[in-house]
Parts: structure tokens; C-alpha cells; sequence
């Protein structure tokens, strides 16, 4: 028999046991803190024993996946614990990293880069000329960092219209008689 639940809290103290046990058949944590080594790099500020393991599990998924999205409530140290584990994830080889975050973040980017990421640079890109160079250069000799806003990246490439001229060959073609 189905109970009616009325609330969430009668819910989870119902299902919520049998919900855990097939959540934890069907989906295999890729670190489980107590149990996992963790895996987090020499840092200039130290994270808390939370965030390591944020990291660690972050650097995991990196292995396997491209992107990776954290989230969390403010003053969680989301932005630290992205940038540390890029920075672990690249096991000390130079790499050349790209940030897009709200125009008010932009400065506090750079500063937690340079504050946290040994040997690394960051530059806030403001026009799309800033970055448009990289795709010629040679790959990155240490921790490169670029942030922009997102409204540069949204905004900061000029627009063209895009039309096509008729020859007087094609003019004469389109002409009705």
C-alpha cells in the first residue's frame, strides 16, 4: 500500500531509507571520504577537509569527462575548489585554463589564481582580441590562466551583417519580364 504523504519531511521518513539503498546500488560515488585516498596538490592556501574531498572527487570526474560543474552555497570556496582541481587534475604540467564567470567575480578570479595556484598567471580578457592570438601561439609553459566576464564572451565580439551581393548575371536572372 502507498502511503499519502501530505509533506516532504513524511516523505523522506518513509521512502527515504529504500530510496538511499537503490540511489547506492545504482550509482557508484566516484570518492567516498574515510574510504578514498585523497588526491589534492601543493597549494598556497590550504583547503578545508571538506573541500580536499570535493576536490578529490572533482579531479576524478576530470579523468574521465571534459567539464565538470560545482555548486554549492556562497562561501563554500567553490571558486578555490574549481581552480584547485584543474590545477591538481594537471599533475604539474603546464596547461592554459579559461574562465567565464559574472562580470563582479572577474577581479576576485584573478586574485584567488594568484593567491592559491603556484606558478600560475591570470589575465582577464575584456575583448575578444585578448584571446584570439592563443590559437597561434605555442602551447602554455606553466599554469595560464584567462577569465572573462560573461558578458564579454556575450557581448564583447562586434557584429556583421551577413548578405551576399548579386553578380549583373544572377540580377538579370532574378528580374521578371
Amino acid at each position: 500500500m502507498i502511503m499519502q504523504a501530505k509533506t516532504l519531511e513524511q516523505y523522506m521518513a518513509t521512502y527515504g531509507p529504500v530510496l538511499g539503498a537503490q540511489i547506492s546500488q545504482a550509482v557508484r560515488p566516484l570518492h567516498t571520504p574515510g574510504k578514498d585516498k585523497l588526491i589534492v596538490c601543493k597549494l598556497k592556501r590550504k583547503p578545508f577537509e571538506a573541500q580536499e574531498h570535493v576536490i578529490t572527487g572533482a579531479v576524478r570526474h576530470l579523468n574521465k569527462s571534459k567539464s565538470l560543474i560545482i555548486v554549492g552555497e556562497m562561501g563554500t570556496g567553490k571558486t578555490f575548489m574549481s581552480m584547485s582541481a584543474v590545477h591538481t587534475h594537471a599533475k604539474g604540467k603546464p596547461y592554459r585554463a579559461f574562465v567565464m564567470c559574472p562580470p563582479h567575480l572577474v577581479e576576485k578570479w584573478k586574485r584567488e589564481i594568484e593567491e592559491t595556484l603556484p606558478g600560475a598567471s591570470a589575465m582577464i580578457a575584456t575583448k575578444y582580441r585578448d584571446v584570439s592570438h592563443l590559437r597561434f601561439r605555442c602551447k602554455p609553459q606553466h599554469a595560464e590562466w584567462w577569465i572573462f566576464s560573461q558578458t564579454t564572451a556575450k557581448l564583447g565580439q562586434p557584429w556583421k551583417a551577413v548578405y551576399k551581393v548579386a553578380t549583373p548575371a544572377q540580377a538579370r536572372l532574378n528580374t521578371y519580364a
